[in-house]
């Protein structure tokens, strides 16, 4: 096959990129300085882009001209960075649950090179964090547990989604041999996720406005990103939310072009693992979705070293390639026209447009001045070697978000600039550190009284003191890490009353508001006396969940550290309304207790005592509060620690009268969660979830 001699640079239709196009050459052959050219021309033509950058090619230097836009760059290592979450496992909303739950599983074949058998035990862990989040399988709506009153169901975790899958290989009979492989294989795909920056980008950042990041160039730096399965994973979750986002927000297909999609060593997601493989299947099953972009008006170019290692689908699908080292036989073939080319200078590429024309072969010149943007080349064309880079350096562009990483996020992050990478990372340091652990403590309490309609606790004096010496962002960056993870742990048994995000947002406020008071006049509190109770300001009832009111109301029977009422004494009136009790004037205890025992809200259902016991003590159960309740008190027994805490907080009911309800509510677990004859391990019954 001869090969047309280039006259002039070579030049490709704008139409061609919606068709897909493969730019291949071994590393220093050039495929990175035609794909810079052709960006600058995209530029100029007004078309705006977004290139996944693998190889740190330099694609952010890139304008259409000394007043080009400027380049957003998403860097998830640079920790002076704001960080942008994308997550795999958040559907576009509109978008069908099961259709997105199959584009999330291929996409986990390809970057963590499944077999059949991890293929397997990832099928079946997705719906269950999906379930357990609060979707709806069937619907892809909240899953109502009460009428009218369900949340929003929530983005499952990568943490979660770690835990479902260790939860199915423990559970499909394996051997011993073949569940520590797989059980291996998930700690070693999941664990750098968990903590790396890649997991940061995928899980854990402020959420990424993907329709603004259309709409200008863009860059995502994946190359200092360590594993390759690291930047699969990261580079795939942007091809599927891309293609939920064409789909839902593209119009019909057959759109014009309108953005255009570079993605760099596309065999990370595009990669031949073997032939039956179901990495390889996906692989194939991504190839097809990345063809049909652009019938939704996106164009797609794919660079690639060594192209015999993409599924073969890639390089059919592809309308143009542009090859810049030609292999031997096919020079030999070319004859005289290609016997002085210069084959391994950067400069020389071979156009292969398919059925469009013989192939051709050109030179990529070196970047030079550009038009201004908007003016187009003749015939609307891009010529990959005649484009240029402005003299515009790369700006500092807020990338877009549309909103904040947490609920719980503080008044600075929230109206003003988001917090950084660096800063989220010092936030959850601290967070986690035993000097806090009194911010923990207090933190527990203050959320409790939310939960439990009670007073609010005091700042007590060795919190203020450590909260004075923290700027103000931190301190909000810190209480919200805090406060998100105590809300978090009791997501599920808030779901079905009220939105668990509205609950943290209000909680901290509430929180902050009173850390920054005590912090600035810490004397004024501190000055009630340690047996007093104050007259603090109650949440109201609003955010009690029914299994708590019933909780509330067995107590009033059975008051903690003090004599019950008697059978056939008088109860007092409900503070809750309870729906189907019956009551009436001059009902006495034991009716009470009576009609209490069989309410559907009963401790003696098993629903129950599971979301009682989440609300108060979380799905991590109550050891960590004892261990920073340890840490506040050391070398102090359980029971003192807590009463002198709760003093120290202005929640303890004094030596006279007995425990105030901080202590009490923290009994409700052993006292009422769990039930007499169930076997019990050794220790404090508090320490167990309940069966």
């Amino acid at each position: 096959m001869a090969l047309e001699p280039g006259r002039g640079p070579l030049r490709m239709p704008v139409a061609a990129l919606g068709h897909g196009v493969l730019v291949t050459g071994s590393a220093g052959t050039g495929p990175s300085r035609t794909v810079r050219n052709m960006l600058a021309q995209l530029t100029a033509l007004g078309l705006p882009w977004l290139a996944v950058d693998a190889a740190g090619s330099g694609y952010e230097t890139v304008t259409g001209g000394r007043e080009g836009p400027p380049v957003t760059v998403i860097n998830p290592c640079d920790p002076d960075a704001i960080p942008l979450t994308l997550s795999p496992l958040a559907p576009e909303p509109g978008y069908p649950l099961q259709a997105h739950m199959a584009l999330v599983r291929r996409l986990l074949d390809v970057a963590f090179g499944a077999d059949e058998l991890f293929s397997l035990a990832l099928s079946l862990a997705l719906p269950r964090v999906y379930e357990a989040a609060g979707w709806d399988l069937l619907t892809g709506r909240p899953a109502h547990r009460a009428p009218g009153r369900a949340a929003a169901p929530a983005v499952p975790r990568l943490g979660e989604l770690h835990d479902a899958v260790t939860g199915v290989i423990g559970e499909a009979g394996y051997d011993r041999k073949t569940r520590a492989r797989l059980h291996a294989l998930a700690g070693a795909r999941f664990g750098p996720l968990r903590s790396g920056s890649a997991g940061r980008f995928l899980d854990g950042g402020h959420p990424a406005d993907l329709g603004a990041l259309l709409r200008g160039p863009a860059v995502l730096a994946v190359h200092d990103i360590g594993a390759g399965e690291d930047r699969a994973l990261v580079s795939g979750a942007l091809l599927i939310r891309l293609a939920e986002h064409l789909r839902l927000r593209s119009g019909r297909p057959g759109s014009p072009l309108r953005h255009v999609l570079v993605l760099g060593e596309a065999r990370s997601i595009l990669g031949d693992q073997g032939e039956g493989r179901p990495a390889t299947r996906a692989a194939e099953w991504l190839a097809a979705l990345l063809a049909e972009f652009g019938a939704h008006g996106e164009g797609t170019v794919l660079t690639e070293p060594c192209p015999a290692r993409l599924v073969p689908d890639v390089s059919r699908n592809a309308a143009v390639r542009i090859v810049h080292r030609i292999p031997a036989a096919h020079g030999a073939d070319a004859g005289q026209q290609v016997a002085d080319l210069p084959l391994l200078t950067p400069e020389v590429a071979v156009l292969l447009p398919g059925d469009a024309g013989p192939p051709r072969w050109g030179r990529i010149p070196a970047p030079g001045p550009a038009g201004p943007p908007g003016r187009a080349h003749p015939g609307g064309a891009v010529p990959p070697g005649d484009a240029a880079r402005g003299a515009v350096a790369p700006g500092d562009v807020t990338p877009p978000v549309s909103g904040r990483r947490s609920a719980a996020c503080g008044r600075r992050c929230r109206e003003g600039r988001a917090c950084q990478l660096g800063e989220l990372r010092e936030a959850e340091l601290l967070a986690a550190a035993p000097e806090l652990a009194w911010l923990r403590v207090w933190t527990e309490a203050f959320l409790l009284a939310f939960l439990t309609d009670n007073p609010l606790p005091a700042v007590p004096a060795p919190l203020c003191r450590r909260w004075r010496g923290l700027g103000a962002r931190a301190r909000e960056c810190l209480l919200a890490r805090v406060i998100d993870h105590q809300a978090g742990i009791r997501v599920v048994a808030l779901r079905a009353s009220y939105e668990p995000s509205r609950f943290a947002r209000v909680v901290a406020s509430a929180a902050a508001i009173r850390l920054d008071r005590a912090g600035a006049g810490a004397g004024a509190e501190a000055a009630v006396p340690a047996g007093a109770v104050p007259s603090a300001t109650r949440p109201g009832p609003a955010w009690v969940i029914p299994q708590l009111r019933w909780l509330h109301e067995i107590e009033r029977l059975c008051p903690f550290g003090g004599p019950g009422l008697a059978p056939a004494d008088h109860a007092p009136p409900l503070d809750f309304d309870l729906t189907a009790l019956p009551d009436w004037p001059g009902i006495r205890a034991g009716q009470r207790i009576w009609a209490l025992r069989r309410h559907p809200l009963s401790m003696e259902l098993a629903v129950n005592r599971r979301l009682a016991w989440t609300a108060l003590v979380g799905e991590d159960g109550p050891v960590p509060f004892a261990v920073d309740l340890a840490q506040v008190m050391p070398g102090v027994d359980h029971a003192q620690a807590l009463r002198h805490t709760a003093a120290l907080m202005q929640v303890s009911g004094g030596i006279s009268t007995g425990p105030g309800w901080l202590e009490a509510v923290l009994s409700w677990p052993r006292r009422f969660v769990t039930f007499p004859g169930t076997q019990r391990p050794p220790g404090d019954a508090a320490d167990w979830p309940p069966g």
